[in-house]
């Protein structure tokens, strides 16, 4: 599927994907690692997947709901927000990243689609979203 964001064209590129999953002798990126939530501006080449959510789990059959994650759109946005002033101290690089990204997050979060995820007994992995919810349910019919 096209994306009509720039951030998301650009975060789509090879070096950008092999980074996010372990490749080029980065860590892996994900919520719960050291690198989730660093601010490093343009030579940041790590997906950050998690920071488009936040997941508020529910279940509809009593099963156990795991932990929040540390990061995640909320705690992005603010980060992002952080640093925007000039009295932050941070390059204008990093600045001028966090501005993109910021507004592309303040979308991403209003979307309702965003924000719940589904546990049951079946349903264990983190962040299935109702996007994923939608299409396996059209799938089946």
């Amino acid at each position: 599927m096209p994306s009509f964001v720039l951030a998301d064209d650009i975060k789509g590129y090879a070096a950008y994907q092999s980074a996010s999953s372990a490749g080029r002798g980065h860590g892996k990126d994900e919520a719960t690692t050291p690198l989730a939530g660093r601010n490093i501006g343009y030579r940041d080449l790590l997906v950050h997947g998690y920071g488009h959510f936040k997941d508020i789990g529910f279940t509809t059959d009593g099963s156990t709901l795991p932990p929040l994650d540390p990061a995640d759109a909320v705690t992005q946005i603010k980060l992002f927000i952080d640093a925007l002033p000039r009295s932050a101290n941070k390059s204008d690089d990093v600045r001028s990243y966090d501005l993109v990204w910021l507004l592309h997050l303040v979308g991403d979060i209003h979307q309702p689609l965003h924000a719940p995820t589904l546990f049951t007994r079946e349903l264990t992995k983190k962040h299935i979203d109702a996007h994923e919810l939608i299409q396996a349910t059209a799938a089946e019919t």
